[in-house]
């Protein structure tokens, strides 16, 4: 299937006060193996550790194929607020989300889209999740 034929998926991965874990994050998902359009959107909601800095490291060192957007919130504005802002950033038809301390399996998106093409009636898709480290 040719990719732009493929579901369009916006990456939203947010964070708070996750130094230690949003590097791992981010890796999960610059290392999605899908071949349809994807935008990455990683938003900081006003952290006070280095969360947002590690962010605009990683993007620095991207140089894979997907479309990186980047915000910060100045102060926090509390999970449900922050995801709300992120949401209308948006631009692609599906929206997987993700924290800062969460890791994705590279096929996620893959996986994903092949989900959303069985059903195109579907207005959602979830999924379960493994527990990998505490």
């Amino acid at each position: 299937m040719n990719p732009s034929e493929l579901p369009s998926i916006s990456i939203i991965l947010t964070g708070y006060n996750e130094e230690d874990s949003i590097e791992d994050a981010i890796r999960s998902v610059f290392q999605q193996d899908y071949e349809g359009p994807v935008e990455i959107i990683l938003s900081d909601d006003g952290s006070s550790d280095r969360t947002f800095a590690v962010m605009q490291e990683m993007v620095l060192q991207y140089d894979g194929p997907y479309r990186v957007v980047m915000n910060r919130n100045e102060t926090s504005l509390g999970l449900g607020l922050h995801v709300r802002k992120v949401l209308d950033m948006a631009s692609h038809e599906w929206i997987l989300r993700q924290d800062g301390d969460d890791c994705s399996f590279p096929w996620r998106c893959r996986v994903f889209a092949q989900a959303v093409m069985e059903h195109p009636d579907a207005v959602a898709v979830v999924s379960q999740m493994t527990r990998v480290y505490e």
